[in-house]
C-alpha cells in the first residue's frame, strides 16, 4: 500500500540524514565540508532512497529476509559509486563520498532495521476496514479478487443489491432499460426478497422467474461475497452502523434519489464514499474497462494531462532533459551493440517501424534490429511471443535489457515520443485493437512513451486480451499523469530493466 511506502521512505530519509550527522560528529577529518554542505546531503539522500526503489525494497510484500538484505547491499554499491563520480565531476557541490562510505555499515544495520520493526508494527497494530459494495453481485466478486485485495487493508463485509427494474423488451427483459438475460439465468439476482417476504415496491418481476432471498444469498456466499438484500436508504445506513463500515463502493449508475441522499448523509459523517472505478484503481492501477462508460469519464475526475498546459510543458522539458542525458551516457552501449548485431546476422543495425503517435499521427520509430531480416517476410506483422525463434542471439539480450528501444529517445527529441506514456502500437494492430476494445482510442490523447505504467505494470504484450489489460494501465495513468508519477514509472523502469522483467 502507499501509505506503507510512504511510511518507509519517511524513515529512509531521517536515518540516512541522522546516520551522516553522526559520521559528521565521529569522523570530521572524514567528513569534511559535507555536514554543512545543503546540496551534497540533498545529493546523499535522493540518491541513496532513490536506488532503494529501483531494487524494490518499497515493495512491503517482499518480507525481510535474506532476499531483501542482498538487495539493500546492493543498492548501497550502486549509491556508492554513482556518488563517487558525481563529487568528482562537481566537486564544488562541497561533498565527499567517502563520507557516504563511513557512513554505510551503520546505514545499512539502521535502514534493515527500521524495516523489521516497521513490519512488526504494522503486524501488531494493523486493523481492517470494513467495506460494503452498493450493486450486483458481479460488483462485489469484481473487487473480492481483484489483485492484492487479501493482502489490503479491506475487508468486505458484502454488498446491498441496487434497485433495478425489470421491464419487458424485445430482447427478453429490461434492467433499467438496458437489455438483460433471461432472470432466471442471469449471474445477478435482478430481486430480492424484502424482509417482509415480498418483493421491493417497484420492482417487476415475473413470479415463475423470481429468486427468494435464502437462494440468491446463498448463491452469493458460494462466490465468496455475502447479499445483504436490497439497497435502500433505511437498510445501507442500518449495516453501515451494525458492521462499523467505513468505505462504501458504489455504482454509482442511475442511484434512487433516496438512497442518494442517504450516502451523502453518510459521507458528512465520515464514511468514505468510493466509485466502483476509482475504488477499483486505489487496489489495483488500472481502471477496469467493463466498469466504465462515457458518463462516467464524461464527469470523472483527473485526466488533468489533457488540458493543463503547465503539466504538458513540464513533461516536455523533463523529456527533453532525460533524452539528451540518456544518449550521452547511453553512446558507449550504443556502438557496442551495434557491432555486435552486425556481427551476430546480416541486416541494417537500425530497424524503422511505423507506429501510430498522439491524436492518430503516424511516425516512424527508431530501434536496435533485434530480428532476422525475413521475420516477416510474409508482409503480415506478427505479436512477438516468448522465446519468439524470430529474435536474433544478440537481439535477445538487447530485449532483456530494453537496449534495443534506446535509439527510441531520437524520437523523444523530436517530439514525436514522450519518456512516459502509452507504447506507441503498430498501426496494422490498431483497426482490430480498435473494434474490439471499449474506449482504445483514448490512449492516443497523450504522446506515447518509450516506457509508461503499462510497461512497468504488465508483463510484455502478446495478444489482444494483453492489449486490453495494458490499456487498463494506461487509462490509469492518463487518469493520474503528473511529474511525480513519471519519476515514479522511471525508477520502476529501471528495476524492470535491471531484473528483466516482461521482456521477450
Amino acid at each position: 500500500m502507499m501509505r506503507d511506502k510512504l511510511a518507509l521512505l519517511v524513515g529512509d530519509v531521517a536515518l540516512t540524514i541522522a546516520t551522516l550527522v553522526m559520521v559528521s560528529v565521529l569522523y570530521p577529518e572524514e567528513m569534511g565540508s559535507v555536514a554543512k554542505s545543503v546540496p551534497a546531503l540533498v545529493m546523499f539522500v535522493l540518491t541513496f532512497t532513490a536506488n532503494l526503489y529501483v531494487f524494490e525494497l518499497y515493495d512491503f510484500s517482499a518480507g525481510n529476509g535474506v532476499k531483501t538484505i542482498y538487495r539493500l547491499v546492493l543498492a548501497y554499491v550502486v549509491s556508492a559509486v554513482f556518488l563517487s563520480m558525481w563529487f568528482s565531476v562537481f566537486p564544488w557541490f562541497g561533498g565527499h563520498w567517502k563520507a557516504f562510505t563511513v557512513a554505510g555499515p551503520a546505514l545499512l544495520v539502521s535502514i534493515y532495521a527500521w524495516r523489521r520493526v516497521y513490519a512488526h508494527a504494522v503486524h501488531l497494530f494493523a486493523t481492517s476496514e470494513r467495506i460494503l459494495v452498493i450493486g450486483s453481485q458481479s460488483d462485489a466478486e469484481t473487487v473480492s479478487r481483484a489483485p492484492n485485495f487479501s493482502q489490503s487493508k479491506y475487508d468486505l463485509v458484502g454488498f446491498l443489491l441496487k434497485e433495478e427494474v425489470l421491464t419487458p423488451g424485445e430482447n427478453g427483459w429490461m434492467a433499467n432499460g438496458e437489455s438483460t438475460q433471461n432472470p432466471g439465468e442471469a449471474e445477478r439476482p435482478w430481486a430480492v426478497a424484502s424482509a417482509s417476504g415480498g418483493f421491493a415496491a417497484g420492482t417487476a418481476v415475473a413470479p415463475a422467474l423470481a429468486k427468494p432471498k435464502a437462494t440468491a444469498q446463498a448463491a452469493a456466499e458460494s462466490l465468496g461475497v455475502v447479499s445483504l438484500g436490497l439497497a435502500t436508504a433505511k437498510s445501507l445506513e442500518e449495516f453501515v452502523a451494525a458492521y462499523g463500515v467505513r468505505s462504501l463502493v458504489v455504482r454509482s449508475e442511475s442511484i434512487a434519489p433516496e438512497l442518494a441522499s442517504a450516502l451523502t448523509r453518510l459521507r458528512f459523517q465520515g464514511v468514505r464514499v468510493y466509485p466502483l472505478p476509482e475504488f477499483y484503481m486505489k487496489l489495483t492501477g488500472e481502471l477496469p474497462l467493463e466498469m466504465l462508460s462515457d458518463a462516467w469519464l464524461s464527469f470523472a475526475e483527473g485526466f488533468d494531462v489533457l488540458n493543463a498546459r503547465l503539466l504538458r510543458r513540464v513533461k516536455r522539458l523533463m523529456d527533453l532533459l532525460l533524452a539528451s542525458v540518456g544518449l550521452l551516457l547511453a553512446l558507449p552501449i550504443l556502438i557496442v551493440a551495434a557491432i555486435a548485431i552486425k556481427m551476430d546476422s546480416r541486416g541494417p543495425i537500425l530497424l524503422r517501424q511505423g507506429r501510430v503517435g498522439w491524436m492518430g499521427r503516424p511516425f516512424r520509430l527508431l530501434k536496435l534490429r533485434s530480428m532476422h531480416t525475413d521475420a516477416e517476410s510474409n508482409g503480415i506483422p506478427q505479436w512477438a511471443t516468448v522465446g519468439d525463434p524470430r529474435v536474433t542471439r544478440v537481439g535477445r539480450s538487447l530485449r532483456k535489457f530494453r537496449i534495443d528501444e534506446i535509439p527510441q529517445l531520437i524520437n523523444v527529441l523530436r517530439g514525436e515520443m514522450s519518456f512516459v506514456g502509452p507504447r506507441p502500437e503498430r498501426p496494422e494492430f490498431m483497426e482490430e485493437l480498435t473494434s474490439c476494445i471499449p474506449f482504445y482510442h483514448l490512449r492516443h490523447y497523450v504522446a506515447p512513451g518509450i516506457t509508461g505504467w503499462a510497461q512497468v505494470m504488465y508483463p510484455y504484450g502478446a495478444c489482444v486480451e494483453d492489449a486490453r489489460r495494458k490499456l487498463q494501465f494506461d487509462l490509469c495513468y492518463i487518469r493520474n499523469a503528473s511529474p511525480f508519477l513519471d519519476l515514479r514509472i522511471v525508477l520502476r523502469t529501471a528495476s524492470v530493466v535491471l531484473f528483466g522483467n516482461g521482456s521477450r
